[in-house]
């Protein structure tokens, strides 16, 4: 692909979101000129289900990051990510071996959900180690305890923001559980499938109202406070039951 020419296409994605991606590819393009490997689509923009909660997640790997082009894309960045939420990640191409381990999680699930949008497709072959997997899904899930727990508190039982903090959280745990179906060698392709088929395994009372109200934050439907807080405490105990189910995978 030159610069100036159309990015790929059938990425199945709202005009406006389409439109200002393909602005921020060209703009990439002319700022980093031949330091672009590669530009990758990932998460839910990726397969073409993007919700209102959604970000556009944008993976490029260059060969160098100078200041001078990272000056030069400024502009084209900072209105894709006031746009459409664009939201990307900057790898340099030696680091994406180690990267891969240090985030072996995120780069799984990316594996899984992804479409080239210039470039090289480097996933074809990059695949974390299963020592790598397990040790950062324990970081991911201790993480999100964390946070689950000091949002709560944060914003109290009537916090207006703990929908939101749902539909953020959801994204990592669903990538835990897409993880945990790869060690296990489950033929699982999608987070959310992942996320249903394990809540059974952990049994985890009401998981099906859980995956319900996860969904309906996701897509940005109002829930009352009663269900708001009760879906909070059940993703805590589905991320403390799932820390302790992946101690037990060998």
């Amino acid at each position: 692909m030159k610069v100036g020419e159309k990015m790929e296409t059938n990425l199945e994605l709202p005009a406006y979101v389409e439109s200002s991606l393909q602005l921020f590819t060209q703009s990439i393009q002319e700022a980093f000129g031949k330091s672009l490997i590669s530009v990758m689509l990932f998460g839910s923009a990726a397969e073409g289900r993007l919700r209102q909660t959604s970000d556009v997640n944008v993976l490029v790997v260059l060969r160098d990051f100078q200041k001078e082009k990272a000056d030069g894309l400024h502009g084209a960045y900072a209105m894709a990510h006031s746009a459409v939420r664009l939201n990307v990640m900057f790898l340099l191409e030696g680091e994406l071996s180690l990267d891969s381990e240090a985030f072996a999680v995120k780069f799984s699930d990316i594996g899984v959900r992804h479409k080239v949008v210039f470039g090289e497709d480097l996933f074809t072959n990059l695949r974390p180690s299963r020592e790598g997997v397990k040790r950062r899904l324990k970081q991911v899930l201790a993480n999100l305890i964390l946070r689950l727990r000091e949002r709560y508190v944060l914003e109290g039982p009537a916090g207006k923001k703990l929908a939101s903090v749902i539909a953020e959280i959801s994204g990592p745990l669903r990538a835990c559980a897409l993880s945990i179906a790869q060690l296990e060698g489950r033929k699982t392709i999608h987070p959310k499938e992942a996320l249903a088929e394990i809540l059974p395994i952990l049994k985890t009372p009401g998981y099906e109202e859980t995956l319900k109200r996860i969904s309906e934050a996701r897509e940005g439907t109002a829930l009352d406070a009663p269900e708001t807080v009760k879906t909070i405490f059940s993703i805590l105990e589905i991320a403390e039951k799932m820390a302790g189910y992946v101690e037990k995978i060998k």
